[in-house]
């Protein structure tokens, strides 16, 4: 089975690797000198610069797709507390989406939480990049002996297995838990039969299995 990038390694990818620079120098000077005030992310402010940058610059191109907003939230987020906890998120947050939030008279990209501690962040970004990559996911294990690679079936696994406990959490026990109220938003209209038992085989261990079976005989 030839697995295609999914579109949460897809949209990351191109955030990580841009190479666009806004062409409003003054502008990006001011978040600059603003996030250079914040001196636990200057290893990493060009990087957050660069991916807001890239959003801004593709904007108008008649096949921009505003579900890119999502993922530049998470991507920052996540880069945010890897330097850090809790500290500075919501004052990062309102620097890089100054420009974003009225984009040329109009709402380019809103922040999804401004406020949100690490633990919560984490668990909502699993789940959004789940859901995002559901059908990929339903496409490509159509077979009940879909094989895949070792990268790919950890990433499957631990998908699925955060979702069962998110699953327990926020729809057996009800709790009303900020990434709770996101687990209904992700995943409300998808059954959990079908969540719940995605799998694959790695590549070559089925066929290990059948040489094994016919030695036995």
């Amino acid at each position: 089975m030839k697995v295609t990038l999914g579109a949460t390694k897809y949209n990351y990818y191109n955030l990580d690797y841009n190479k666009v620079y806004y062409t409003d120098n003054t502008f990006y000077s001011y978040e600059k000198n603003e996030l250079d005030d914040i001196p636990s992310i200057n290893n990493i402010s060009d990087k957050l610069l660069k991916a807001v940058c890239y959003i801004h610059n593709n904007k108008d191109r008649s096949n921009f797709d505003k579900e890119i907003c999502s993922y530049l939230y998470y991507w920052i987020g996540d880069a945010l507390f890897a330097s850090f906890d809790n500290t500075f998120f919501d004052k990062v947050i309102s620097i890089l989406y100054q420009d974003l939030r009225y984009s040329d008279q109009c709402k380019l990209c809103e922040p999804i939480y401004r406020e949100i501690n690490k633990t919560d962040f984490q668990k909502i970004k699993l789940m959004h990049d789940f859901s995002s990559d559901y059908r990929n996911y339903k496409i490509h294990l159509a077979n009940s002996n879909a094989t895949c690679n070792a990268n790919y079936k950890n990433d499957l696994y631990n998908y699925v297995d955060n979702y069962k406990k998110f699953y327990i959490y926020c729809q057996i026990e009800q709790k009303k838990d900020k990434h709770c109220e996101e687990f209904h938003k992700f995943f409300g209209d998808k059954k959990y039969g079908e969540l719940s038992t995605l799998s694959c085989v790695i590549e070559g261990t089925s066929r290990r299995i059948e040489l094994l079976s016919d030695k036995g005989d």
